[in-house]
């Protein structure tokens, strides 16, 4: 599932080639994840704007429009694709035409989303997402933390909480930490909430700078082979597997700090 490393990246991709051009022509080819549902209304909100940049807010990625913003989420199996001069691709729920070239977001698992909103603090603030993991800061993200009885796992994940961690990158970030995805988030020192925080930002950076190739991390990363039973590329033990908040969670027992 794109996280936000992949969805920075995405948009760091888009920004150099889109920023400036005019929406010619869209289509909305899937009513199922076009929120609202009316394939009219998108197109009249879309064409003739001129797209003036671009932003993301934890795993939602905005095309900033002369009147308004293009929001999109990837979902699980999401992803955009530019092609010069037409092109298609297998599964494309959206299409957008532009002066020089065209945006396809292809899905074939139909779990994204997409829809023109107001902006983007507008867009944040209605749905009540928590502050982008890359821009809290170290206090603030300890506030938001320290008074939750859940597993840090489950809390990390929460959005509304802070914006942007998925499943493999919370997993990555408490190995990273050594802490255990079961501890109860309310009973962790400050001290290793705040270094929780800044492997959190530390893991997002790496992963943004290796352009989300698991091939390219660290050596001592889980995301180059992240499976139960499979060694731990910290200290060469078995790594375990277990459901924390119903979802699949890699962890190693022996890298665990006491």
């Amino acid at each position: 599932m794109p996280e936000l490393p992949e969805v920075e990246t995405a948009r760091r991709q888009l920004h150099e080639e889109l920023v400036g051009q005019r929406v010619v022509k869209s289509d909305a080819l899937d009513l199922k994840m076009l929120v609202g549902g009316n394939a009219n209304e998108f197109s009249s909100r879309l064409e003739g704007r001129r797209i003036v940049g671009t932003d993301r807010h934890g795993k939602h990625l905005f095309l900033l429009l002369d009147h308004g913003a293009l929001r999109i989420h990837l979902g699980m199996s999401g992803s955009l694709h530019l092609f010069r001069c037409g092109g298609k691709t297998s599964h494309q729920r959206m299409v957008l035409d532009l002066d020089h070239g065209r945006v396809i977001f292809d899905d074939p698992r139909r779990f994204g989303r997409f829809q023109v909103v107001k902006n983007v603090m507008t867009f944040v603030s209605e749905k009540g997402l928590g502050p982008d993991a890359l821009s809290i800061g170290e206090e603030e993200f300890y506030r938001r933390i320290c008074r939750r009885r859940k597993a840090i796992k489950a809390v990390l994940l929460d959005q509304k909480v802070v914006a942007g961690i998925g499943n493999l990158y919370a997993d990555e970030v408490l190995l990273q930490e050594r802490l255990a995805p079961t501890a109860v988030a309310s009973q962790i020192p400050h001290d290793r909430l705040i270094g929780t925080w800044s492997r959190m930002r530390t893991v997002l950076d790496t992963a943004i700078k290796a352009g989300t190739d698991f091939d390219r991390f660290p050596a001592d990363y889980l995301l180059r082979q992240r499976d139960g039973g499979e060694p731990c590329p910290r200290c060469g033990r078995e790594l375990r597997s277990a459901k924390v908040g119903g979802r699949t969670t890699i962890y190693c027992t022996f890298c665990l700090l006491k």
